[in-house]
């Protein structure tokens, strides 16, 4: 009789892993007064089958700049932020893209959102009027959302460049909370 399957040995050690980065951040930083809250719905690990981004994945991009090769792009820098949102149904994804914006301006990491919405002029229409700046692809067969699954929209990924999603982050409302998200990214940026 088997009590532990691979599955449940590797799920429990991303677990470990996960915690481990956290608490070395939370301590890193308690001097500096910041605190980094972690709860199950900012921090899903996915399952196993789902904690990479296809390979060869291809998308439309929204910049004439960017690789349709999505896996290509993202393969480009160690690490990258890549942001699952839809414009037309999210009313949050307009809160968080003050954070989107301000990482991307910023150059902590490479920035890209991915959305479903299939129709190019109004997403256009969109990123115009919201005044988001990041680089979007448009993922009309919704490839990535059906492979990882996500609890909802916005979704934050950490993805290193072996297309691997390492972290997981859903909303931050606050100005606090999205500063709190930037230290941790510059953190982890800087200590991986």
């Amino acid at each position: 009789m088997k009590i532990f399957s691979l599955n449940s040995a590797l799920f429990a050690a991303l677990i470990a892993l996960n915690a481990v980065v956290a608490v070395k951040f939370i301590q890193s930083q308690k001097s500096l007064g910041y605190s980094l809250q972690i709860n199950q719905a900012r921090n899903r690990i996915y399952t196993l089958n789902n904690m990479k981004i296809p390979e060869n994945l291809k998308l439309l991009p929204n910049n004439k700049e960017l690789d349709s090769n999505f896996s290509s792009q993202i393969s480009k820098s160690d690490y990258s932020l890549v942001i699952l949102f839809e414009p037309t149904q999210c009313g949050a994804c307009l809160e968080e893209k003050i954070l989107w914006n301000d990482i991307y301006k910023s150059g902590t990491m490479p920035v890209y959102a991915v959305t479903y919405l299939k129709d190019k002029q109004e997403l256009n229409k969109y990123l115009s009027d919201s005044k988001t700046e990041i680089p979007v692809y448009q993922d009309t067969s919704a490839v990535i959302g059906r492979h990882l699954l996500p609890e909802g929209v916005p979704v934050k990924l950490i993805v290193n460049k072996k297309h691997e999603v390492i972290f997981v982050d859903y909303v931050r409302r606050t100005e606090k909370e999205r500063n709190a998200f930037i230290n941790m990214l510059k953190y982890f940026k800087n200590n991986n």
